[in-house]
């Protein structure tokens, strides 16, 4: 029992390391410094934004995985600058004999499955100038319908506070905007200026949507949001305006917080999961044999070499060899004390000191042959082959005299006499 109870003691000791080392590597640290970082709380910070939105019930996650692991379906994706490519990796064969880079997790090419699958990427201003936001939505992501998108000037703005108009609110800015978005096809408006000029705007493409806003993402940061509340009410209600989506991703990602997917959470991924599932349901039934074997063998035996009658005769020999006759004719009395008893259906002491009494009651009341029996087992040692053997003669006579020969029974006229004469 003991040792059973050390066994799972270790074994509990090993899990609760693993899941603390799993737990660490998992949980992301609060020390983190990167600008635009919602783990940030340095004043270039985007945390207040992101307790921003879970305050007011979006379900806001900041994504630190690879661009491959995005699910487009309901999904809003807040990009606060632009990723970098990944280095290159190995070529793959095509079938008309050349190569190509492979599709791996951290291909930006994921970003336009992530929109044409139905997800919505958010865009601001910063982190790289307009014409470059739109060379990575044209060309790198090659996304359609945005060729008809410009960026212009803003101009009627005047005072030291901007008015923006989100639907037929007005939210006053303590920045200056200077640019807008001009398009000539159709899209959704979802901020204005005072003049009309387009701030924010929406455009389809596949099933998602691309949103492009002319605020600098500076303006949502920790220190900007200490400052001033348009910039938070005007995030807020653009997002109203995007609605319905099921979550807000802040991309880390593009900020150079990648985080690969630990094995822990590759293993049980849906395409791994059952695999995983039945490798653990192994394991478990292995400890659980191994901590609850029983005390018995799980293999036969291994077969002595000799039998017991030949090991015995063996002993014998060699106890002739020696001259100990004396030993020999205490095993040969004890062994034929032991099988009388058997025989007779009495159990024996070990003792010496009683051998009188156990020859006595297998002599069954018969003096002579209890005189017999004593002189047989209390006799001196024999002192040579020939006197062992003789004494092994005698003891199978008597053998055969006390259980072949029938015992007296008394009649009834003896036993009526008897009791007559106790009477008297």
């Amino acid at each position: 029992m003991r040792r059973l109870l050390v066994r799972l003691g270790l074994a509990a000791g090993v899990a609760l390391v693993g899941f603390v080392c799993v737990l660490l590597a998992v949980l992301p640290s609060q020390g983190e410094t990167r600008a635009r970082s919602v783990f940030s709380f340095e004043p270039a910070g985007l945390r207040a934004l992101f307790l921003l939105c879970e305050s007011l019930g979006f379900r806001a996650q900041p994504w630190s995985q690879a661009p491959g692991s995005l699910a487009g379906p309901g999904t809003l994706l807040v990009l606060a600058k632009l990723p970098d490519a990944p280095p290159p990796g190995p070529a793959a064969a095509e079938p008309g004999g050349g190569t190509s880079p492979p599709r791996r997790s951290r291909d930006l090419g994921h970003y336009r499955r992530f929109v044409e699958q139905g997800g919505t990427l958010f865009l601001f201003d910063g982190g790289g100038t307009r014409e470059e936001k739109l060379d990575f939505l044209r060309q790198t992501l090659a996304l359609p319908g945005l060729e008809d998108l410009e960026s212009a000037s803003l101009v009627g703005s005047e005072g030291e506070r901007d008015v923006v108009l989100v639907g037929d609110e007005r939210i006053e800015l303590a920045s200056k905007l200077r640019r807008c978005w001009r398009a000539s096809a159709p899209a959704e408006v979802l901020a204005r200026a005072e003049d009309g000029s387009v701030l924010a705007l929406a455009r389809a493409v596949g099933a998602g949507r691309v949103v492009l806003a002319s605020c600098s993402i500076d303006e949502f940061d920790n220190h900007s949001l200490a400052e001033d509340g348009g910039p938070a009410l005007f995030f807020v209600r653009l997002l109203e305006r995007l609605a319905p989506f099921e979550r807000v991703l802040f991309d880390e990602y593009a900020l150079g917080g990648w985080r690969p997917v630990p094995a822990l959470a590759l293993a049980f991924s849906p395409r791994l999961a059952l695999l995983s599932a039945h490798l653990l349901l192994v394991l478990c039934l292995l400890g659980w044999r191994s901590a609850w074997s029983g005390p018995f063998p799980r293999d036969p035996g291994a077969w002595l070499a000799a039998a017991p009658l030949a090991r015995a005769r063996g002993f014998g020999r060699t106890l002739a060899r020696a001259g100990r006759w004396d030993l020999l004719a205490s095993l040969l009395r004890r062994g034929v004390l032991a099988r009388w008893e058997a025989r007779a259906g009495r159990r024996g002491s070990a003792g010496e000191a009683d051998l009188e009494q156990r020859l006595d009651a297998l002599a069954r009341g018969d003096e002579r042959r209890h005189a017999h029996m004593v002189e047989l087992f209390l006799a001196r040692a024999p002192e040579d082959e020939r006197e062992l053997a003789a004494l092994e003669a005698d003891l199978r006579a008597l053998e055969r005299e006390l259980f072949t020969t029938p015992e007296r029974r008394e009649t009834r006229r003896e036993v009526g006499a008897r009791a007559l004469r106790t009477g008297s």
